[in-house]
């Protein structure tokens, strides 16, 4: 304690310096005064009493700085000088301070931008008890895993059939508990909401009971899910998401026991979750939870299920995760141990042919202390090459003050020789100029904050998330603590590294000559000066030339041919069995609503499918021809989709021979399908696929084919960069009357722009149904923009960060000529009195900004070719040492380098020789 005392004193030591001061001195003299009357006493003159006393006492002012030693930390006395005098220094010159900070701030701001966001996502815990031991669990299977799994619906190696979670819940005894969710769908408006007569659309979880009890949740008001809620019988009940509350409901504590609409199922929402909480799956955060029990309307990841069928009682369907919390006092092998034997157990017990042991799927525990991962797998690659740009503009920023630097250290030249005649340290002076650049980073670090708190929200709109997870994303990135100590961290560590080179070589001088104004290091400075720009050129090229290389490559997509007309096309969804349809109702609704669609001014045609084009979703399995054309399974492969009659007339696919599908086949019952050219050239490679038949399933089946009418057009599926693989346009079945589970797609060719019939449209269908929301009303061409969404990122903050670092190399090299032409005054002088003429004194200037520039490309260009292989997968039809993108980066440079030095050439061809000749 006494030691902490000590130290605790010595700290504030520098507070209250004056007082501090006032009492030494009063202190040190009242000694004085009484060695003073002591003497008085003895006898001798006032002078003489003096004289005698100080003698005595010694010297005061050493024994003052003794004291202050000890009263203090001298160190920190020392600092708070220095940072007094960097500060009287910047206001001298607000120029540069100006500059060095507005780089800086650009620099380290688009790094704490980016950190937040990978802070959000990658670093941050969950909002839970005790985090760190939550387990998510997984599995691995060395081969097939059919013998004990015939259907899967959701995350692949996170699902499991509801039976193993079962065992866990009743057996475990490693794990403290166990918990179920699942989506109750595959996007963020799975779910169709009724409340106060207003229709519209959320993202649903289902839970088991003891879910928030698990995690440590407690909601902001109201009760959570508990097990009572899932026993048969028991009322409908939900906890529905802070957002939610505040979106729907105004954030009226009123809410909690009123009554919703949930797919056609009354609910009564009993708690609100904690603002911070967003569930386990970010990449599906639920607006509502409700209990996880069997209820027809409202289905794990929307299946629709067959009445009397239930996906919780069959064994061999995999669908819901299962979340755990380790004791304390257990490892992850003993719980590995249990549960495996429970799980194996579990699935063992209802296989068809039980396979070796070692060939049975074995759990995996991952950390769910952050979440899932699926979110941060889509979007780790993103945010790796964003931190790799940040890190090319903060080096940028970096070796660009550096060269400010060390061009301004020609004007303190003489100052820091004089400091080091009269004895200061060398190591003093260098943690002087340390001090100030330091200082200048973290001025800067500070404004950098402001960048980076909008810096983030740009980031999270740009970034290729799913629907509805930017809003989420955006909500919880922000500049908590651990951003805030990586700001700091940068700002001390950027300072440093920056001012360090300059403070050496500021510091590496000739005191004699420099004295005697005879500069003997400025060519060595003025070399380093050029090292440095030429540095930050060739950082630069790199963002240049991969800027380049994405926006090309954004052209490149942008041009491809789709094999449809996408202009003019509005798409959106409906799901009618979520408000009680059964399927021949809805096969009644869907025909309907385009007879009423096709009737709007304005509109030329419409029809349905079960998937949208380019939209990322597919239906694939493997076909079988009544040919016999013998294929491997991966060349069987048959991309299909169900689609109404004149599809391929609203999409703009030419039916190139045979016929299209039309209404007459529908009325009859009859199954036909038109294939694209793809299917017609592998199935049957030497005759003409029209009139013959195919059977998607595991082998060919003529109860079960379809009669192909028709051959169209080869067009993209479900992704822009691949080739359209072999397709079929399936007539949709006319006993169900239904596409595909999670409802139908609606496309509408217009005569102009579709936008504009958005509000047509609305009033059509809500004449059909009221109660029927429009999912994801927009344009194909919002769809094409979304399939594009990460390849417009990376070119968009490509050339951004591009443009910055053009910036960064301007002011660079204009500072670094200014310094030049300074420097050759007298040299420039005696030219233009020799006979010298402006652009020849001009043209030397600028040639000597292109060598510096010609340096930076020499060293940048081989190193962006090389590192461009390392985002190979990332280009489309574009080398990684593409002729034009090189030529691009080098005449780029070149202008700028050009604009840059103009003005100082220009400068340096205005010196008067007679001026310049007595400038020393």
């Amino acid at each position: 304690m006494k030691f902490l005392r000590r130290t605790w004193s010595r700290l504030t030591g520098n507070l209250a310096r004056g007082r501090r001061e006032a009492e030494l001195a009063e202190e040190f003299e009242s000694h004085v005064e009484m060695l003073v009357e002591e003497n008085l006493r003895r006898g001798m003159t006032p002078e003489e009493a003096r004289r005698a006393a100080l003698i005595k006492f010694g010297g005061i002012e050493s024994a003052k700085e003794n004291y202050r030693d000890q009263r203090c930390y001298p160190w920190i006395e020392t600092f708070l000088q220095d940072v007094r005098y960097a500060l009287r220094g910047m206001r001298r010159s607000p120029g540069f301070t100006a500059v060095a900070v507005i780089c800086l701030a650009l620099g380290i701001g688009a790094n704490t931008a980016i950190f937040s966001v990978i802070n959000a996502i990658m670093i941050r815990l969950l909002p839970v008890s005790r985090p760190e031991q939550l387990v998510l669990l997984n599995f691995e299977a060395k081969g097939n895993v059919r013998s004990v799994q015939t259907s899967m619906s959701g995350y692949k190696n996170s699902s499991f059939p509801y039976a193993v979670f079962e065992s866990l819940r009743e057996r475990v005894r490693t794990m403290s508990g166990v918990a179920a969710f699942v989506p109750t769908g595959f996007g963020s408006d799975s779910l169709t909401v009724v409340t106060n007569g207003r229709s519209g659309l959320a993202t649903g979880e289902l839970v088991s009971g003891n879910y928030f009890s698990l995690l440590g949740v407690s909601p902001a008001i109201g009760r959570a899910i508990v097990e009572d809620d899932l026993k048969s019988g028991a009322p409908n009940v939900a906890v529905i998401s802070h957002s939610y509350w505040k979106r729907e409901f105004g954030g009226a504590p009123s809410v909690i026991g009123q009554y919703i609409d949930v797919n056609g199922l009354p609910f009564t929402i009993v708690g609100v979750a904690p603002a911070e909480f967003l569930g386990l799956n970010t990449d599906l955060p639920p607006d509502i939870w409700a209990p996880l029990r069997d209820m027809p309307a409202l289905q794990p990841w929307g299946l629709r299920r067959p009445a009397g069928k239930s996906v919780f009682p069959d064994k061999r369907w995999w669908w819901c995760m299962i979340v755990g919390r380790l004791k304390p006092d257990t490892s992850k092998e003993q719980v590995l141990s249990e549960a495996n034997a429970l799980f194996q157990n579990t699935i063992a017990a209802t296989a068809t042919s039980l396979p070796p042991a070692n060939a049975l799927p074995r759990l995996v525990l991952i950390s769910a202390s952050r979440g899932m991962v699926n979110l941060r797998k889509r979007l780790s690659q993103p945010l790796f090459v964003l931190s790799a740009v940040m890190l090319l503009v903060l080096l940028i920023a970096c070796t660009n003050v550096a060269a400010l630097l060390v061009a301004r250290a020609k004007s303190r030249q003489r100052e820091i020789c004089v400091r080091l005649a009269i004895g200061a340290s060398r190591a003093r002076i260098v943690r002087q100029l340390l001090t100030e650049s330091t200082l200048l980073s973290l001025i800067g670090g500070g404004l950098g904050l402001l960048v980076a708190q909008w810096g983030s929200r740009v980031l999270v709109l740009l970034l290729p998330a799913a629907q509805g997870t930017a809003e989420i994303v955006s909500s919880v990135v922000r500049l908590d603590g651990t951003v805030l100590f990586f700001s700091l961290v940068v700002s001390v560590v950027t300072g440093f590294v920056f001012g360090l080179a300059p403070a050496l070589r500021a510091t590496r001088v000739n005191l004699a000559s420099q004295l005697h104004e005879c500069s003997s290091t400025t060519a060595s400075r003025f070399a380093l000066g050029r090292l440095l720009v030429s540095g930050q050129v060739a950082l630069s090229v790199l963002l240049l030339f991969g800027a380049g290389l994405f926006v090309r490559t954004l052209q490149n997509l942008e041009q491809i041919d789709v094999g449809f007309n996408s202009n003019n096309l509005l798409l959106f969804r409906v799901d009618p069995s979520r408000t009680g349809y059964d399927d021949a109702r809805a096969s009644v609704l869907y025909r309907r609503a385009l007879e009423r669609i096709k009737g709007v001014p304005g509109v030329q045609s419409a029809s349905i499918s079960s998937l949208p084009l380019l939209a990322g979703w597919k239906n694939t399995t493997n076909g079988y021809p009544d040919s016999g054309t013998v294929l491997s399974d991966s060349a069987r492969l048959v991309s299909w989709n169900h689609v109404s009659p004149g599809f391929l007339e609203t999409m703009g696919i030419p039916v190139l021979f045979g016929r299209n599908i039309e209404w007459r086949d529908f009325d009859g019952g009859r199954r036909v399908a038109v294939v694209n050219e793809t299917l017609a050239q592998r199935f049957f490679p030497n005759e003409s696929p029209v009139g013959h038949r195919l059977t998607l399933g595991i082998r060919y089946d003529p109860s079960d084919s379809w009669e192909i009418v028709g051959v169209a057009r080869n067009a993209k599926y479900s992704d822009i960069r691949q080739q359209p693989p072999c397709t079929a346009y399936l007539l949709f079945e006319v006993e169900s009357g239904r596409i595909g589970s999670g409802g139908v797609h609606f496309e509408i060719r217009t005569a102009g722009d579709p936008a504009a019939m958005a509000s047509s449209i609305r009033k059509v269908m809500r004449d059909v149904d009221p109660s029927l929301p429009l999912i994801r009303l927009r344009t194909q061409r919002d769809v094409v923009d979304e399939a594009l969404q990460l390849e417009r990122m990376f070119a968009s903050l490509t050339t951004l960060f591009g443009l910055l670092a053009l910036l960064l190399v301007s002011i660079g090299l204009y500072g670094t000529l200014t310094y030049s032409v300074v420097r050759r005054t007298s040299e420039i002088g005696i030219r233009m009195a020799l006979g010298a003429e402006r652009p020849q004194v001009m043209w030397m200037i600028l040639r000597e900004s292109l060598s510096v520039t010609g340096v930076g490309l020499a060293v940048g260009l081989p190193l962006a070719i090389s590192l461009s292989r390392l985002v190979r997968s990332q280009l489309y039809d574009v080398t990684p040492y593409d002729p034009v993108t090189i030529a691009m980066t080098a005449v780029i440079l070149a202008v700028v380098t050009v604009v840059a030095g103009f003005v100082p050439a220009n400068r340096a061809s205005r010196i008067e020789p007679m001026q310049a000749l007595r400038c020393e």
